[in-house]
């Protein structure tokens, strides 16, 4: 037999061919499994940027003794007002550093809705931690503020130590909202 024909029939044979087949089957399955453990990773990490709360909870971080303001924002995916404002509180996050104010992003929405209100946080591109209400909606609005009648969305914010500043129901524009916030850094 000539030469190239033997060289043929060694790329033909079962010898090369199956064990070549395994090493390609074997790398495309490793980098499917990969791609999905990243992107399973990605998932779990902004999932765990919804933390559910309790208004307990919530206290206990607005009486620290520190120097931030505080502001919460108490929302949900079915109110159309707080839907339309998202976008503020995503560039009051960018512009106010960590340093001056922290801000709280509290959903309202049901537990059960959980998943709707993350792929509501992912489409506005709210890539920070959130809150999710983890307790009766009255209880949560009394221990915050007894004048609170429950309507959303509301805006509160509490000076270092805890004292309310200001409250706002209804929807609030960015200028409005920086303005409070400035006055609340005032001492």
């Amino acid at each position: 037999m000539p030469e190239h024909l033997k060289m043929k029939s060694f790329w033909n044979s079962p010898k090369f061919v199956f064990p070549l087949v395994w090493i390609i089957t074997i790398v495309l399955f490793a980098w499917g499994f990969g791609t999905r453990f990243i992107d399973l990773k990605s998932a779990v990490e902004k999932s765990n940027l919804l933390t559910p709360v309790t208004s307990q909870e919530l206290k206990t971080r607005l009486l620290k003794q520190d120097t931030k303001l505080h502001l919460v924002h108490v929302w949900a995916t079915w109110c159309e007002p707080c839907v339309r404002e998202m976008p503020v509180f995503k560039q009051l996050e960018q512009e106010f550093s960590r340093s001056e104010v922290e801000l709280y992003l509290i959903s309202a929405d049901d537990v059960a809705e959980r998943p709707t209100v993350e792929k509501f946080l992912a489409e506005q591109g709210i890539e920070f931690q959130t809150y999710h209400l983890n307790e009766e909606a009255g209880k949560f609005m009394q221990a915050l503020n007894p004048s609170w009648g429950g309507a959303l969305p509301v805006t509160l914010i509490y000076k270092p130590g805890g004292a309310l500043h200001s409250m706002t129901l209804g929807e609030s524009t960015a200028s409005q909202l920086k303005l409070k916030i400035q006055s609340g850094l005032q001492p």
